[in-house]
């Protein structure tokens, strides 16, 4: 009787590990050798929304007696509790459903609580199993995962967008700099033009000031010889004058004598 109520007990810790534990949105296993499980819940749930827990217990092929379930729901702002069976009798086969109506409050993981006890009848003798199971069942969040995922997708329309603008605006620096360098080589063009004109100014203005000490020169020259002709006319003139006079006063002592 012992070594059947152990190997029971080894029997639902085996099967209870086969349970797939922290996988989200669905699963199932065995309570002991004698009892399925299975829920089903959305894998993410939006905070402040409403969500279902749906769970199903079925029967295996022999009969369950002292037939005790209650879940309890945890996590993201929930707690509730359901007590499904208290001390029944489950005959083979049978199966039970139970949907659960939630509300999430805050971001978070909700976990689904099972606790079980029944006895059942094999070879002549009595197997009790008894255990608590802990399965996180959803996830509450901000955000779920599609609108994350369109978010995303808007954005990488974006990004997209931007590349082009960018290789776009690269295009016009890449054609703005060969305008730029070629506008540098004309203005080092005119630059050196220009310093050349400069050289070329300076040396005329040198020639101009050449020639106009010249200018001055000649003009002074001439101012002498104006003068110097003035006073050898002025001088030729009164020459003249006194050339005339005399010859005048000689020819009228001459008109004297004669008479």
């Amino acid at each position: 009787m012992r070594s059947r109520l152990v190997f029971g007990v080894l029997l639902v810790f085996v099967l209870v590990l086969g349970l797939p534990f922290g996988v989200l949105g669905g699963g199932y296993g065995f309570i002991g050798p004698g009892l399925r499980f299975e829920f089903s819940a959305p894998s993410e749930v939006r905070v402040g929304s409403v969500f279902g827990v749906d769970l199903t217990f079925t029967v295996a092929s022999f009969d369950l007696y002292n037939v005790t379930v209650e879940v309890a729901v945890r996590g993201g702002g929930v707690s509730s509790s359901l007590r499904v069976f208290d001390g029944v009798f489950l005959s083979a086969g049978n199966f039970t459903v139970v949907s659960l109506s939630l509300r999430a409050e805050r971001e978070g993981v909700v976990s689904l609580g099972v606790i079980v006890s029944y006895d059942y009848f094999v070879d002549n003798g009595t197997n009790h199993v008894s255990n608590i199971l802990w399965i996180d069942v959803a996830r509450v969040v901000g955000k779920l995962r599609s609108e994350l995922e369109g978010e995303i997708s808007s954005l990488s329309g974006e990004v997209e967008y931007l590349k082009s603008v960018i290789s776009d605006l690269n295009s016009s620096y890449r054609g703005l700099m060969a305008e730029y360098e070629g506008l540098k080589a004309d203005y080092e063009s005119l630059e050196e033009n220009l310093t050349s004109l400069r050289e070329s100014y300076d040396a005329l203005l040198d020639e101009y000031a050449a020639l106009k000490a010249k200018l001055s020169a000649v003009e002074g020259s001439f101012s002498g010889v104006q003068q110097a002709m003035y006073a050898f006319m002025v001088a030729t003139v009164v020459f003249v004058g006194c050339t005339g006079f005399l010859l005048a006063l000689l020819l009228g002592k001459f008109r004297v004598f004669k008479k």
